[in-house]
């Protein structure tokens, strides 16, 4: 019965029952050694080792350490025989995160670098209640607190601190997650998406950046109490994918970047209520592949082509693009961000915007690849104030490759709108497939 299977550098550990005993084991395909008995199927990598849970008859259950040379005891939590249970080990950086009971009647977070006297308990949380899922996000800790109470308690821990950031839903709302969370949990970055029942709602996703006002639904897909269903959630870049249901198109294939604008169906494969259920996602180079079920061809794998989304995520996070809204409380607003966007295209950071075509004030530049019988023509539309002091430059990228921005030189139409404002249409021929726009703003 082998069971915790985790990547050991180029070998493998695992527990495993030879006997009456479960142990922890090592093996690189052709050779498999004991390291310690008595090991449960908790473990991560953690310092170029593994940390683990094992027990022996003098200190019961706690956590261990091995680099496959040597092997031994982090720390005595709960001294005595009946030990402390370590669970739910998660890494962060160089360092670990886990649960353990010391005997006062709760299970307390705590961190380890791997070392005894790194190895201490996380303030602001002990209890009551267990924690269920754990979720690494960036350098973040996300976790759910189950008590047995409807709703759900969204907590963070960062630098040694936890914190809760905010509870969602209450009376006749689903409080905890069943086991396995991970259809329903997923990190993006640093943001965490899950699905919760506000109790107005129904099920929907969630996203949360670590606070109380930007832990937010995303969308309501399905208005009314019923809720959409998501699940499947899969990390794509910047993006996240998962299964809803609209009730107008069944379950389907949808994907969203933490907005509502940014919500959308992606594709219907099975026209109608019936839906195709797309499930088991998985993210292989440029492609994700999912199961789903057609009336044609019955349940058979699919993919998408998702080249473009990864390598434009790369880029914007190369060049700093991060973060989500534009809003008065949200980083960067300090370093005039907000200003810039409501000076240069008329959005007020602290309102929600468009991000239909550019025909007036408040909306953003909306990029369109076109087809007119002789080609492709990539057009750039945006807005700008009549006689602005600003410096827009419309450019265009095949590759996103550092320097490959270059301005486009084709036609430019200028329309006069309300409030000295004007629209402006960049159009120049393109080749290849993929092609990608920036409207790049500067000071004289």
């Amino acid at each position: 019965y082998p069971g915790g299977l985790t990547a050991f550098g180029e070998r493998l550990a695992f527990s495993a029952r030879d006997g009456n005993e479960s142990g922890l084991w090592i093996t690189d395909g052709y050779e498999t050694a004991k390291l310690k008995g008595n090991a449960g199927n908790q473990m991560v990598m953690l310092d170029g080792g593994l940390l683990f849970r094992a027990s022996d008859p003098e200190h019961g259950e706690e956590p261990w350490w091995t680099d496959g040379e040597t092997t031994r005891r982090i720390k005595d939590l709960r001294p005595g025989v009946l030990g402390s249970s370590p669970f739910w080990f998660t890494r962060i950086g160089d360092e670990a995160y886990f649960t353990a009971f010391t005997g006062t009647g709760s299970f307390p977070l705590w961190r380890t670098d791997g070392t005894e006297s790194g190895t201490v308990e996380v303030s602001g949380w002990t209890g009551p209640g267990s924690i269920y899922p754990m979720v690494a996000a960036g350098q973040r800790l996300y976790f759910f607190v189950e008590n047995n109470i409807p709703g759900k308690r969204l907590w963070i821990a960062e630098n040694g601190q936890a914190r809760l950031v905010r509870e969602i839903g209450g009376s006749g709302t689903a409080g905890t997650f069943g086991f396995p969370a991970d259809p329903f949990v997923r990190a993006c970055g640093e943001l965490l998406f899950f699905v919760a029942d506000d109790g107005v709602h129904g099920d929907e996703i969630w996203r949360s950046d670590g606070t109380s006002d930007g832990t937010v639904m995303v969308g309501d897909i399905r208005p009314g109490t019923m809720g959409s269903a998501p699940r499947e959630l899969t990390a794509v870049g910047g993006m996240v994918y998962f299964q809803a249901n609209d009730g107008i198109s069944g379950e389907e294939l949808w994907v969203t970047d933490g907005t509502p604008a940014g919500t959308r169906l992606v594709t219907d494969l099975v026209p109608g209520p019936g839906g195709s259920a797309p499930g088991q996602m998985v993210l292989a180079g440029d492609r994700l592949f999912f199961s789903a079920m057609t009336e044609e061809a019955g349940r058979e794998p699919h993919l998408l082509e998702v080249g473009e989304i990864l390598a434009f995520h790369a880029w914007s996070e190369a060049v700093g693009l991060t973060g989500m809204d534009a809003a008065p409380g949200a980083a960067p607003h300090g370093d005039g961000v907000a200003n810039l966007l409501k000076y240069a295209f008329g959005i007020d950071g602290a309102l929600p915007y468009s991000r239909t075509a550019a025909g007036e004030p408040g909306h953003l530049p909306h990029f369109a690849v076109e087809e007119d019988g002789q080609g492709r023509i990539l057009r750039v539309a945006y807005v700008r104030r009549q006689g602005s002091a600003l410096v827009y430059t419309v450019k265009r990228s095949a590759d996103l490759q550092p320097g490959s921005f270059q301005a486009m030189t084709g036609n430019e139409s200028v329309e006069p709108l309300a409030g000295g404002w004007e629209r402006v249409v960049r159009s120049e021929r393109v080749e290849g497939g993929r092609c990608f726009g920036v409207v790049e703003i500067r000071l004289p």
